[in-house]
């Protein structure tokens, strides 16, 4: 594989002048070493370069690439080690490298053939091909064996390191920083696989038609649950029990699910343990097979424990958190009042508008549910009195947004408003 010349590199061969060279030793030696030419030994010219110029009674390096570049990989890698090129430069000269040859790879499996101007172009397709699909998958995992093989590296992870944003990738970084690095690595290595495995079921939901996927089959479900367990069973048998436990904690699934709805909530450390040990059990039982969805008997079965299960979940949360952090996280995990809290801060309104509004939309919808469980009203009744409490939410919280921020929250959240009188 020819390897380009990279300007990257001149900073490896100027460290590697600067480990050898040295003023001349004669009557000149008053004169500054900023005036004087850079000097190597032959010894040392003889060893890493094979053109040289004589200059006086020294010899000056003519700097010459073709003695680092080789076709080979692993032998760039050493040549570029031996000049004393830090490692980290290494490996961007090296990615780098590999990079461009895989991308040019993929272009021409997506344009195999010149592009004639006056055909009509759907872009679609790239997403839409199984074929190219498959190819693209391959040349992604190729390049990511080939990087882990020479610089025993993740190739994603590396790339991240370079972007000015926030990540999944950085934050774990973050959460598992208490681990040796061997083991954040095998642990990297056990999700990565995990990944790829999960992909391969979800690329079979794919119909034809574009970004179209199908319902996942009760089979499919069964065989995502078994890999993450397998991939939660790989990762308990390369930590310590202490550090499986912060490991679950930090970065397991169940512990971001936990964190994606506890904004706005702020638990401390022992209410977030609380939390999570009940969605834990929660996700234990969503992760039991799946039965046979034509067998209803079964399906009544696991429909009725699944609702013991969430009951169960609650009634341990209102156990462990008490009545009013209870209801604050009842709070926090409604859509509706994360929608409210979103749009109160783009409108740039009151900090606790939020709260107030879902004060409003709570007892509003306690009152419904009375009225539509009387069973002494009649029809026309019960839908008088659904309109006079609709109303009345309406007119609280215009009062509260005012009159142009609630037409916008009306149409584009506030679907809670509309369904009260129905």
């Amino acid at each position: 594989m020819k390897l380009g010349w990279l300007v990257a590199g001149s900073l490896c061969l100027n460290v590697a002048l600067g480990l050898f060279v040295f003023s001349r030793q004669d009557d000149a030696a008053a004169v500054t070493a900023a005036s004087q030419p850079k000097l190597v030994t032959r010894t040392v010219v003889e060893k890493v370069y094979d053109t040289v110029e004589v200059a006086g009674e020294a010899e000056v390096v003519r700097e010459d690439w073709r003695v680092v570049e080789s076709k080979d990989y692993k032998e760039y890698i050493q040549n570029l080690r031996a000049v004393g090129c830090p490692e980290e430069t290494v490996r961007d000269i090296v990615i780098a490298d590999i990079n461009r040859h895989y991308a040019s790879r993929w272009k021409a499996l997506m344009m195999p053939e010149p592009m004639k101007y006056w055909e009509p172009w759907d872009s679609s397709f790239v997403y839409s091909s199984p074929k190219l699909r498959a190819e693209r998958t391959a040349l992604e995992r190729e390049r990511a064996d080939l990087i882990r093989e020479l610089l025993g590296i993740d190739a994603g992870s590396e790339t991240l390191k370079y972007t000015m944003s926030w990540t999944p990738q950085d934050r774990e970084e973050q959460l598992l920083a208490f681990l040796p690095e061997a083991k954040r690595r095998a642990i990297q290595e056990i999700n990565e696989k995990a990944q790829r495995a999960r992909a391969e079921v979800l690329a079979r939901l794919r119909t034809g038609a574009p970004n179209t996927p199908a319902s996942l089959s009760a089979s499919d479900g069964n065989e995502l649950n078994r890999i993450q367990k397998e991939s939660t069973e790989s990762i308990r048998a390369i930590l310590a029990p202490q550090e499986f436990e912060q490991y679950m904690l930090r970065a397991s699934p169940t512990a971001n699910t936990v964190r994606s709805r506890l904004v706005g909530f702020n638990p401390t450390e022992e209410e977030f343990k609380a939390i999570y040990r009940a969605q834990a059990r929660r996700d234990e039982f969503n992760s039991q097979p799946i039965g046979d969805p034509n067998d209803r008997a079964a399906m009544q079965r696991r429909a009725e424990a699944f609702g013991a299960a969430s009951a169960e979940f609650n009634n341990q949360l209102r156990t462990a958190l008490g009545e009013q952090r209870y209801a604050d996280y009842q709070r926090v995990t409604d859509y509706v009042y994360r929608d409210l809290t979103q749009f109160a801060q783009r409108q740039n309104l009151a900090a606790d508008l939020a709260n107030r509004v879902y004060d409003v939309k709570r007892v509003a919808e306690t009152e419904a549910s009375r009225v539509r469980q009387n069973t002494s009203l009649t029809p026309e009744q019960r839908a008088a009195a659904l309109r006079v409490i609709q109303a009345e939410a309406q007119r609280g919280v215009t009062q509260m947004m005012g009159a142009q921020a609630y037409e916008q929250y009306s149409m584009q959240g506030g679907h809670w408003l509309h369904m009260i009188g129905r």
